[in-house]
């Protein structure tokens, strides 16, 4: 990895070359994460690294079925595999780390799984280099101790991406958010929490002008008009009536973020 440019857009970089590398061998990788945020919203890079918070971190999907292609695209361009970290997970992960540059790129494969767990199989494919949109601010709303970074990644992707009913994949698709919430009571809750805390904290974010401080709110009231209005099945209902008294997520250690 180059060291001229900055952190941020460095890592950027180290990230579209493994994707395209892995695209040329016929192997589906996308990126998610800090990453991919950035990618996605240009306009607001620069705000996104400007808290001096440094980035070695890259992290991608996978298919489970192509394990073997990603490691050897991956040793191919520079990274060794941790292989405690895939046996450990139940084969759900992958972790390679940088043999001469301190980057580590984490591979979820399948699913991203975190508080909650995300399907990716079926739209590893829809974008040519990261998830769509709306699984990437999924990633950061279905965190339940959320922190300052998650809610700035999500603000700027809400800014920069217009709320569509259909599943568009270059917007922040309702449908696929509403629909995959209508389904899982518990992700529901986690993520109509954390909308609602994007909303409450946009008034506060540093380098957005006071119109796209409102838009970050118009546009998370939005979204959670989108998953309210998702007619819900009886077992949603029927898990709604137990609320809070049963916990609804799965604990994530912090190393697991980016």
């Amino acid at each position: 990895m180059g060291h001229t440019a900055e952190p941020g857009q460095a890592l950027v970089a180290e990230a579209v070359r493994v994707v395209q590398l892995a695209d040329a061998a016929h192997v589906r990788m996308r990126i998610v994460g800090g990453v991919a945020v950035r990618i996605h919203c240009p306009e607001f890079a620069p705000m996104l690294d400007s808290g001096g918070r440094e980035m070695l971190d890259i992290d991608v999907v996978a298919t489970s079925k192509q394990v073997g292609q990603v490691n050897k695209v991956l040793e191919a361009a520079g990274y060794r595999s941790d292989g405690g970290v895939y046996l450990d997970s139940g084969g759900t992960r992958m972790l390679f780390e940088h043999t001469t540059d301190a980057v580590k790129i984490d591979v979820f494969l399948d699913a991203m799984e975190f508080c909650h767990t995300l399907p990716v199989k079926d739209r590893i494919e829809l974008e040519p280099l990261t998830m769509p949109a709306a699984d990437l601010l999924l990633q950061k709303m279905q965190i339940v101790e959320i922190n300052e970074k998650d809610l700035l990644d999500s603000s700027a992707l809400l800014a920069e991406h217009e709320i569509r009913d259909e599943d568009a994949t270059a917007e922040i698709s309702a449908k696929y958010v509403a629909d995959l919430c209508a389904n899982d009571w518990g992700l529901w809750r986690t993520v109509s929490m954390n909308l609602r805390r994007v909303a409450e904290h946009s008034g506060s974010l540093r380098g957005f002008t006071a119109e796209q401080q409102a838009l970050v709110a118009t546009r998370a009231e939005e979204l959670l008009g989108y998953m309210d209005s998702r007619e819900k099945p009886l077992k949603w209902r029927m898990r709604a009536k137990i609320g809070d008294r049963v916990k609804w997520y799965n604990d994530v250690e912090e190393v697991e973020r980016s």
